[in-house]
């Protein structure tokens, strides 16, 4: 089916959720189509149309989903086709496949648990503390625990924003941003496949998950 089709198949059938079993729609996309499809459509009024991007951006997590599941299959088989086994990630890795394990989509889950045999005890034992701490990640200015709500901000007030991707925190001066919605993520800079195969994967990325536009790059700044 046509993409926009699909779009407006979705917007008239007053959508309740997104099928991410095909490639997800970029939510810049679903906005623009929701407007021009409520301008259309007469007994549309502007609550209407404000609701249903509400929904729209909702599903920014399933859209998340989507790539995780993309990244989990591609090194999955790129495991298997190495005979790779007692692999060991470092911490950011670690973090990431533990947000992945602990998803509400059971195919990202059944992914994580495929390539269990591949790791080594350490790595699946720091997996389990990470989900066990409710996934703290330390302060990048004085080391106090932050937790995984919403501000994410240390006991000391300073607040971070979370790469909407990795989920973890932007606390590194390189970062990447759409060029369009200005959606900021996390850059990860010399990475290597052999401990670092999640985030290896990540950068190879080039375009906006949630709007599809290409990345422009910065490191003038601490992005907080």
């Amino acid at each position: 089916m046509n993409k926009h089709l699909y779009m407006l198949v979705l917007l008239n059938s007053r959508m309740e959720f997104v099928d991410v079993t095909n490639p997800p729609i970029p939510i810049r996309c679903l906005q623009y189509i929701t407007y021009i499809y409520a301008v259309t459509q007469p007994h549309w009024n502007q609550d209407e149309m404000i609701d249903q991007v509400d929904v729209l951006t909702q599903h920014q997590q399933a859209i998340r989903e989507f790539y995780w599941r993309g990244i989990l299959t591609k090194l999955f088989a790129q495991y298997q086709s190495l005979n790779l086994s007692n692999q060991t990630l470092d911490g950011n890795n670690e973090y990431i496949l533990a947000c992945m394990w602990k998803s509400e989509n059971i195919d990202v889950v059944e992914l994580v648990d495929k390539l269990l045999p591949c790791l080594s005890n350490q790595t699946i034992n720091n997996m389990k503390i990470i989900i066990e701490s409710n996934f703290i990640q330390p302060c990048a200015i004085c080391n106090e625990p932050i937790t995984n709500q919403s501000p994410h901000q240390c006991i000391h007030h300073h607040t971070w924003k979370q790469c909407p991707l990795s989920l973890l925190l932007i606390d590194t001066p390189v970062i990447k941003t759409c060029s369009d919605c200005g959606l900021k993520y996390r850059w990860f800079q010399n990475q290597v496949f052999e401990t670092q195969p999640i985030t290896f994967l990540l950068m190879q990325l080039n375009t906006c998950v949630f709007c599809a536009s290409t990345f422009k790059y910065s490191d003038l700044q601490l992005y907080r």
